[in-house]
């Protein structure tokens, strides 16, 4: 610090000495006072820088325990590395060549004859077939499905579910554009069957059912088929039906019988099943049957199905139709058969060789069992029967027989240029 300029003062100083000491301890404290200021600006200064490097401590620490920690793997790393190649230098040293020819080469004949091409393709033959039916054995073990009817059949008996019909394979022989192979006409062979099972459905149980639900234990067991024939079969019999898709996370079938769902329905479920004049449609097809078609496939099925609206559907067909049939999907993807169950008089349990596991069913039946529900029976679908069909064959029979007549017809006509006189020409 410069000092101050005293000169002046001491100049303009023409008092006594005590007054011009006084005048020297101002100026000394005058600078001092410059001297303070100044210190406490640099004070300031280091203080902010201080302050600065601070709040950059905590980084820094955390880097040093970042670069200790490397340096600790990197030393356990080298260690194991350390430790291994000691172990390998002592293996090296305590292997030490101890082998000695004790005795030379020698060459032996053989005097026993060749075995033969043929008797060596039959032992890999025979060979190769045992392996091939272990191998079918084992995976036929592994394997829990029915293949035949007689296996279900015998599993029903076994856990004493009464059977309701077996139903064959559906063959069409006109062309359609249905999803599913529905029985449109009155007339069909396969009618027979359908409606056994509708008369031993009725018969299943003393009271009277109203409401009957399908379902099945795996996908692809013709459960929805199934559920259309009954359908098409109570109303060919004379009786109001009305067949509910219940299969909400399904996309709907209801163009089988000429009905197209309504669009806004997926949209708004709640509000479809809440109006009966919009969800319960009329196949025009078939007299005395209805529809009501799944506004599916929907994300909260689950929601949708314990609504008071579906719910409060189920309870009012119940008065309107003289039977209800409801669809729903299978017991391995969901729960929404369990959870319709209290709504319907009953559940048909729907089996189909080939694709029916044993554990499956016997887990439903079980399950059915254990949880009180009424189960009605069962019914075994696909069944490879023979079925007559009179009409069809006698079209294709007639059909022949006309073409054959006509080629014979047409080798007995006379050439053009060798009509006889008096014949005419066709």
């Amino acid at each position: 610090a410069a000092p101050l300029p005293t000169s002046q003062v001491r100049r303009d100083s023409n008092l006594d000495p005590a007054r011009q000491q006084l005048a020297n301890t101002l100026v000394n404290l005058q600078t001092q006072q410059e001297t303070l200021q100044q210190q406490l600006v640099s004070t300031i200064r280091d203080e902010q820088e201080l302050r600065q490097a601070y709040t950059q401590v905590p980084n820094k620490q955390l880097e040093q325990a970042r670069r200790q920690q490397q340096v600790l793997l990197k030393q356990e790393l080298f260690n194991k590395m350390q430790a291994a190649l000691a172990d390998a230098q002592a293996a090296e040293a305590e292997t030490v060549s101890s082998l000695n020819i004790a005795q030379g080469p020698q060459v032996q004949v053989d005097g026993s004859t060749a075995t033969s091409a043929p008797a060596t393709i039959g032992v890999g033959i025979f060979v190769g077939l045992l392996v091939a039916g272990g191998l079918i054995f084992v995976l036929a073990s592994l394997d829990n499905t029915y293949y035949t009817p007689e296996e279900v059949r015998a599993a029903l008996v076994q856990r004493e579910v009464p059977l309701l019909g077996e139903l064959p394979y559906i063959v069409l022989f006109t062309p359609t554009h249905s999803n599913i192979p529905v029985l449109l006409r009155s007339d069909s062979p396969y009618q027979e069957f359908y409606e056994r099972f509708r008369s031993n459905l009725r018969r299943a149980e003393n009271k009277a059912l109203k409401v009957v639900l399908l379902t099945s234990t795996v996908a692809e067991e013709g459960k929805s088929l199934s559920a259309y024939n009954l359908a098409i079969a109570s109303a060919q019999a004379g009786k109001r039906t009305l067949l509910v898709e219940a299969d909400l996370r399904s996309a709907s079938l209801a163009k089988s019988l000429g009905v197209s769902p309504d669009p806004a329905a997926a949209v708004e479920p709640l509000r479809y099943y809440n109006s009966k004049s919009e969800c319960i449609r009329l196949v025009p097809d078939i007299e005395n049957l209805y529809i009501v078609p799944s506004p599916g496939p929907q994300r909260q099925a689950a929601a949708i199905i314990e609504s008071s609206e579906l719910q409060q559907l189920l309870e009012d067909v119940r008065g309107r139709f003289d039977l209800v049939v409801v669809d729903t999907p299978a017991l391995s993807r969901c729960n929404d058969a369990l959870l319709l169950q209290p709504f319907t008089d009953g559940i048909v349990l729907v089996t189909r060789p080939g694709y029916t596991q044993e554990t499956m069913l016997a887990e439903a039946v079980d399950e059915l069992v254990d949880a009180e529900l009424p189960m009605i029976g069962a019914i075994i679908n696909g069944v490879d029967k023979p079925v007559a069909l009179p009409n069809v064959v006698e079209e294709e029979e007639e059909d022949t027989l006309l073409e054959e007549e006509d080629e014979d017809f047409s080798e007995d006509l006379p050439e053009p240029g060798n009509v006889p006189t008096g014949a005419s020409r066709f």
